[in-house]
């Protein structure tokens, strides 16, 4: 399954619906990929993240390991908010 910004305007509740939904395919055996710049989501829900920078794969791994990786961040030209670090 393929998803484009699968959380643009949903509240709290549905965010959490699809989130579960997500993993319950991918438990399946199924791939679900996401496309989101929904950082929180992500981090809950992923079980891998692809950080894309500029014409560049900037990190491709574990979801925490993706979020700990300062550098990858600054290749993108980003700064992982400390809102989301520490959620």
């Amino acid at each position: 399954m393929l998803l484009d910004e699968p959380t643009l305007g949903q509240d709290s509740r549905h965010r959490q619906i699809m989130g579960d939904t997500c993993r319950s395919i991918a438990a399946s055996g199924k791939v679900v990929i996401a496309a989101t710049h929904d950082l929180l989501w992500a981090k809950q829900y992923a079980d891998r993240t692809i950080l894309l920078a500029p014409g560049a794969i900037a990190a491709d791994g574990p979801t925490a390991d993706v979020f700990d990786d300062v550098q990858a961040w600054q290749q993108c030209g980003l700064v992982l908010p400390t809102w989301v670090k520490e959620a």
